[in-house]
């Protein structure tokens, strides 16, 4: 097993995967606090430093758009070691940068504490490099996961929502202008990485999104990402369900037996991400979705979750 200079192993670290807008940041922040831990926040952004140029060297669709690129990895990590050293230095917060530590100000924040004086700040930063665990949360780690678990085995929770509630979320979010300019095909067929030997299967299912347009092609994103957890990662024993999380808390979090070791209070679970804000109820996190998504949107959703067999993560709507 490789350590960073640090001494930390990736193997120990918590990972968190997930789709955009399925809690991804509001489980990182929870584990991290009660875990006193430190938190990376998307490593696998494309400008991350020491990543940059592996979405650039395999994506070559729109400029807008590669923000919601997916690294792909088959089985293992070997054929790929820039990527595998960019995960190590992941998985022991290595990874230069604002950006990847911006949870940290978060939970800080959660917390009361003040580090607006120099010295507050400082102790901070000492206090931080001395934790010994690590949780990183990934957004774009579905089509290497079964790679990650092979390479080191961190404890990893793989959290999924209903994906109504994910394309409904996305659609009201500024950064995520990449859905509106994405090419289900540059992401899945395009790339020279072998990731077409998987996805061929699906290539006029994947065409017909493209050209249906509207949120069919982000609805296609999230099904066969899902799909390829499903087929390929050790998903039984990482998956956790948004839904069931916002009502049981750390009961259903341990509920398949991994991270055992791992107790996280209901109230810390209560409360929001910094990418939500908003406090809501635990019926309005699970079905507010319901009522802002328009009929044709829901109708179109549920169609390309079914073209691609994943039509049981659609949650029944009270």
């Amino acid at each position: 097993m490789q350590y960073s200079g640090g001494g930390l192993c990736p193997s120990e670290a918590v990972v968190i995967t997930g789709f955009w807008r399925s809690g991804t940041t509001w489980l990182l922040e929870a584990l991290s606090r009660s875990l006193d831990a430190k938190a990376v926040f998307e490593p696998l952004y494309p400008d991350t430093t020491g990543y940059s140029r592996i979405p650039s060297k395999h994506y070559h669709g729109s400029e807008e758009a590669i923000g919601g690129f997916m690294p792909f990895a088959p089985s293992h990590l070997a054929d790929g070691p820039k990527l595998k050293r960019h995960l190590i230095r992941s998985l022991t917060s290595a990874v230069p940068g604002v950006f990847v530590r911006s949870a940290r100000f978060n939970i800080r924040e959660n917390e009361g504490r003040n580090y607006s004086c120099y010295i507050a700040a400082l102790k901070e930063r000492l206090a931080d490099a001395l934790r010994s665990r690590v949780v990183v949360k990934f957004t774009r780690a579905h089509l290497i996961l079964p790679s990650l678990q092979s390479a080191f085995d961190p404890t990893v929770f793989h959290i999924r929502r209903d994906p109504r509630a994910v394309v409904e979320s996305l659609i009201r979010k500024e950064w995520a202008g990449w859905i509106h300019d994405m090419s289900l095909a540059e992401y899945l067929l395009a790339p020279e990485d072998g990731r077409s030997d998987v996805f061929n299967r699906w290539a006029d299912e994947i065409h017909q999104c493209d050209q249906q347009g509207g949120v069919a092609p982000v609805a296609g994103y999230w099904a066969l990402a899902e799909w390829y957890v499903e087929e390929f990662a050790d998903g039984q024993r990482v998956n956790v369900s948004f839904e069931e999380l916002c009502r049981d808390g750390n009961e259903h979090l341990n509920a398949n037996g991994h991270g055992a070791d791992i107790q996280v209070s209901s109230s810390t679970l209560q409360g929001e991400s910094r990418t939500s804000k908003k406090q809501k109820t635990v019926e309005d996190r699970i079905y507010g979705w319901s009522k802002r998504l328009s009929s044709g949107a829901r109708r179109t959703i549920e169609t390309v979750v079914r073209r691609f067999g994943m039509e049981k993560l659609l949650r029944e709507v009270r």
